[in-house]
Order: structure tokens, then C-alpha cells, then sequence
């Protein structure tokens, strides 16, 4: 029998490696856009003393900034990271489908229910992303041109040189944690692969009907006391939704504590398990339903 221990601890393993690997392919997007971005810089008019001036057609240059970038992403990008999405949500699924079957009877149907909904949540079906979803939001034309758009109107606007514009705007385009793409997707995808092995886990656990759950991971320097408190201890699921109504530093405004956990960046997830093993693993840790230090 599979160790559900060790599928848990790959799951977190390839959250984390998904996360490294999308962030490599935003900093890929950035610099396969800033020549094409840079090109329509140069253009741009300026007077005698090399300033941008500030006239119609260089406003209307800083809008082809952005069809410049919405261009590049759908000719060479949209597909890419599309498709590196779904492939990454699917290992994260079949790592929590083998874990929901240690603990309980999964179907074939229940297995297709869970992923069918997952996928459509996050924008994905049958081949195809679901306009007004997270998958459609990550087309630039979104919301990110408009950013750089108006960060290159101030420059025409404060009239600056346009040699030393275009070196700054490329140091502020391309930068792997604060570049335009970067700020941009992270808003969208920050947490992504942890959110979304939780939400698979929950499902399954509806599913199973699993009531009980361990707060796991690994403890390190900068783990919240939220989070440290509840390590590797057993819980109830209307236990565990009681934690919503409370407030600590860092948790996360718009999800439930299901899918966040201790909040934003956080790596600690809920594994359900099964009622037997609860009555097992909860009184080693102190009793099911108690934390590290009293309350």
C-alpha cells in the first residue's frame, strides 16, 4: 500500500517546482517582448535636446506599446503557458487522486466530477479557456498593457530624455521579480499550484466524505504563529472552518482558510484523511481538534 505520508509530500514538492517553472516562463515572456516594446520606443518623437515630446502621435505610440506585447503573448506565449498550466494542474491531480485513494473508494466518475469542476473553475475546457476566468485573465490586453501605457504617458508627459528612458523603462520591463509580466501574473497566479492542490484535496474529500484533516507541511524560519500552531495536528473540518471568523497577519482576504491556509505564500495544506487514521494520528499529536500551545 502506498505511503499517503509520502504522496503528500510530493504534492507539495510539485507545487512548488510548478511555481519556479512559471516564473521562469513570465521572465521568458519579458524579455521576448521588450524588442518589439523598445522598437516602438525608438520611434517615438523628440526635440532637439532628445526629449520625448509631449504631442498626439507619441500618446498614440504608448497604446501601440501595448497591442506590441498583447501580440507577442498570443503569437508566441498564450499557448505555451496554457499549456503548461493544464499539464501542471493534472500531475497535482493525479498525485491527489492517489492519495484519495488510500484513503477511501474513489470512482472513475467521482475522478472525472472533480477534475471537470477544478478545470472550469479555473477557466479550462474541453481544450478551451473560459472567458472572465483566471485563464482568460492572463492575456496582457487584460489589464497589463494598460500599466504599461501609462507608465510610458508619464515619461511623455514629464518630457524626459528618451535614450535615458528607454534604458530605465527596459531595467524596470525585464526584471525577473518586479518586471512588468512579473507584477502582473503574480497578482493572478501568486499561490496558484498550492490553491489549487488544496481545492482538488477538498473536492475529494466532499466526495469521500472525510471529515477530518491534518495541517501539514514543513516548519521553517518564517512560519506564521498561525501556521505553527497547527502543524501536523489533527482537526475537524467545522473546526477547521471556525478559523475563518478569525483575524492574523498575512491571511488571506478573499479565500477561505480551506484554500489559502495560513494566507499569502503560504506552503502548508489541509490532507483530509480517513476517520481510522484520524482516531490514529490525533492522539499522538496532542488530541484532535487542540492546538501547540493553549488558547
Amino acid at each position: 500500500m502506498t505511503n499517503w505520508d509520502d504522496i503528500a509530500r510530493r504534492r507539495e514538492r510539485e507545487a512548488v517546482t510548478s511555481d519556479t517553472a512559471l516564473q521562469r516562463l513570465w521572465q521568458r515572456f519579458q524579455l521576448a517582448a521588450w524588442p518589439e516594446l523598445d522598437a516602438v520606443l525608438g520611434a517615438m518623437a523628440v526635440d532637439k535636446g532628445g526629449r520625448i515630446v509631449f504631442n498626439l502621435a507619441n500618446i498614440q505610440r504608448s497604446h501601440r506599446i501595448g497591442v506590441v506585447v498583447s501580440a507577442v503573448w498570443r503569437r508566441s506565449f498564450s499557448r505555451i503557458v496554457i499549456d503548461f498550466l493544464v499539464g501542471a494542474f493534472r500531475k497535482l491531480f493525479g498525485l491527489n487522486t492517489d492519495y484519495a485513494r488510500v484513503m477511501g473508494n474513489v470512482t472513475e466518475s467521482a475522478e472525472q466530477k472533480v477534475l471537470k469542476r477544478l478545470f472550469q473553475h479555473y477557466g479550462y475546457d474541453e481544450g478551451k479557456v473560459i472567458p472572465g476566468t483566471l485563464f482568460d485573465a492572463l492575456d496582457p490586453g487584460k489589464g497589463m498593457t494598460q500599466d504599461i501605457a501609462r507608465r510610458v504617458q508619464s515619461a511623455i508627459a514629464s518630457k524626459v530624455p528618451l535614450e535615458q528612458f528607454r534604458q530605465q523603462f527596459r531595467a524596470e520591463f525585464i526584471n525577473p521579480r518586479s518586471g512588468f509580466a512579473a507584477r502582473y501574473y503574480r497578482r493572478w497566479t501568486n499561490d496558484l499550484f498550492m490553491q489549487f492542490d488544496r481545492g482538488v484535496g477538498l473536492a475529494y474529500a466532499d466526495e469521500l466524505g472525510l471529515r477530518h484533516a491534518i495541517y501539514a507541511g514543513t516548519m521553517k524560519d518564517n512560519t506564521r504563529d498561525f501556521c505553527e500552531r497547527r502543524l501536523n495536528r489533527v482537526y475537524t473540518r467545522e473546526f477547521i472552518a471556525g478559523w475563518n471568523s478569525q483575524q492574523w497577519k498575512g491571511k488571506h482576504r478573499d479565500l477561505p482558510v480551506e484554500l489559502a491556509c495560513g494566507g499569502y505564500n503560504c506552503r502548508h495544506t489541509l490532507n483530509y484523511i480517513s476517520p481510522e487514521l484520524a482516531a490514529v494520528v490525533g492522539p499522538r499529536q496532542g488530541g484532535i481538534d487542540t492546538y501547540a500551545d493553549a488558547q
